[in-house]
């Protein structure tokens, strides 16, 4: 397992973080999502370690599909990443962004246990 997938596994797939924005860089070949609280799947836990923004990075995007839907509030559904460099993004209300990517950089994770 690679270690982002281990990251999203650990992080419960980043379900419910609300997303702050998305930016789509052709010509550097990334894709930033920007999360309001990458822990908001664990409010109300004991776990939960508070408030933190953070970004997903993904870098040396060589394939993009994008379906989104304008929403007044847009959240993680779940993201799931594969060792093969193949990641899926599906947001609530609706949405889903699937790609390939070479690297993909994210907040540490400061869960406890």
């Amino acid at each position: 397992m690679s270690d982002f997938a281990g990251y999203l596994q650990r992080m419960g797939g980043l379900h419910d973080a609300e997303v702050a924005g998305v930016a789509w860089r052709p010509s550097e070949g990334s894709l930033e999502i920007r999360l309001d609280d990458v822990y908001a799947n664990f409010r109300g836990l004991p776990e939960y370690p508070g408030l933190e923004s953070g970004s997903i990075v993904f870098s040396g995007v060589g394939a993009l599909e994008m379906s989104l839907e304008h929403a007044e509030r847009l959240r993680i559904y779940e993201i799931t990443a594969g060792d093969d460099g193949a990641a899926s993004v599906a947001f609530s209300p609706a949405g889903r962004v699937s790609l390939r990517f070479g690297e993909a950089s994210y907040p540490p994770c400061r869960l406890r246990g």
